[in-house]
C-alpha cells in the first residue's frame, strides 16, 4: 500500500510505522512474565477486544479510501499527461500515420499515383526580416502560418511542413480522396485571399507565390528522435518549381492541374516557360473557381 504515497510522506511513515512496531514488540516482551495489570471481569476484557476490532475495521476503511483516492487521482494525472503526449503527436504526424508508428515498429512508405502538393512563399520576406526584431518576424510568421493551419484544416488538407518562410500542403496522402486536386486549389484561393485581406496590421503588406502539381509522390517517417512525415519525388519538385517561378500575389500551376480542374475552376492563358531542372513546361495561372 506504501508505494501510493509521494516520497516525502512515504519517509515519514514508514518512520512512524517502524516505532510503532518496535514499541509493541518491547511492551510484549515486557508483559511476557508479568501477571495481569488490571482485575476486570470477562465483559470488561470482551467490550474491549470489541472496541479494538471496530477501530481496527475503521482504520483499514480509511486508509483503503485513502489509497483509492490516490490511485485515483494518479490515473487522472495520467490520463491527462497520456492526452498532452497524444496531442502533440498529433500535431506532428497525420493520425494513420501516428497509429502505424504506435502499433508496428516497421519504416512506414507509402506511394501514391493520386496526391496534389502545394507551396506558398512569402516574397521578399528574408530581405524584409532583416530590418526586423527577431520577435517581430516570429510573431508575423506565427500570424500567418496559423491562418493556414485554419484554412487547410477547414479543407481537410494534409500540412507536411513549414521551411523558412515557405508553407507545404498534400492532399491525397497519407489518405486517398477523389478531390484531392479541387481541395488543394480552393485552399490556395482562400490563401491568397487571407493575405490579401491582412491576416493582422503587421502583415498587410506581405504577398505570397503560389505553386501547385499533382502526380505520384512517396510519402513516409525519417528520424528517430525528432521525426518528420515528409514527401518526395518529381512532384514535390515540380509543385516546388511552379512556385518559385510563379508571379505574386497569383497560383502557379502545372498542365496537370489544368487538366483535371480546367472545367470546375477558372485560369488565365497558357503560357511556356524554361523551368530550372524540367525544360520548357506548359503552365496556367489559376483564377478562381467557374
Amino acid at each position: 500500500m506504501f508505494y501510493t504515497y509521494p516520497p516525502r510522506q512515504l519517509k515519514y511513515i514508514s518512520r512512524v510505522s517502524l516505532s510503532a512496531l518496535i514499541l509493541f514488540i518491547a511492551v510484549e516482551v515486557y508483559l511476557t512474565n508479568k501477571g495481569p495489570i488490571i482485575q476486570a471481569p470477562p465483559e470488561f476484557f470482551w467490550l474491549g477486544r470489541l472496541i479494538t476490532l471496530v477501530a481496527l475495521c475503521v482504520l483499514v476503511y480509511i486508509v483503503t479510501l485513502f489509497n483509492y483516492k490516490t490511485l485515483h487521482k494518479a490515473q487522472d494525472l495520467l490520463e491527462i499527461e497520456h492526452q498532452k503526449s497524444e496531442s502533440l503527436l498529433l500535431n506532428i504526424l497525420p493520425p494513420t500515420i501516428a497509429h502505424r508508428l504506435k502499433s508496428k515498429n516497421e519504416i512506414i512508405a507509402d506511394k501514391t499515383n493520386e496526391a496534389t502538393i502545394l507551396f506558398a512563399d512569402i516574397v521578399d520576406f528574408t530581405i524584409l526580416s532583416q530590418t526586423m526584431e527577431p520577435e517581430r518576424i516570429v510573431s508575423l510568421l506565427n500570424d500567418i502560418f496559423s491562418e493556414f493551419d485554419t484554412i487547410i484544416k477547414t479543407h481537410n488538407l494534409e500540412k507536411i511542413k513549414t521551411i523558412g518562410d515557405a508553407y507545404m500542403v498534400a492532399s491525397g496522402i497519407p489518405e486517398s480522396r477523389e478531390d484531392h486536386c479541387e481541395a488543394v486549389a480552393l485552399c490556395a484561393l482562400d490563401m491568397l485571399s487571407s493575405i490579401k485581406n491582412g491576416i493582422s496590421e503587421d502583415s498587410k503588406n506581405f504577398k505570397i507565390r503560389i505553386g501547385i502539381h499533382t502526380g505520384p509522390v512517396v510519402a513516409g517517417v525519417i528520424g528517430k528522435s525528432k521525426f518528420i512525415y515528409d514527401l518526395w519525388g518529381d512532384s514535390v519538385n515540380t509543385a516546388s518549381r511552379m512556385e518559385s517561378h510563379g508571379t505574386e500575389g497569383k497560383i502557379h500551376v502545372s498542365k496537370d492541374v489544368y487538366q483535371k480542374l480546367k472545367t470546375k475552376f477558372i485560369f488565365e492563358d497558357k503560357r511556356e516557360i524554361q523551368v530550372k531542372g524540367k525544360g520548357i513546361m506548359e503552365t496556367y495561372f489559376l483564377i478562381q473557381k467557374s
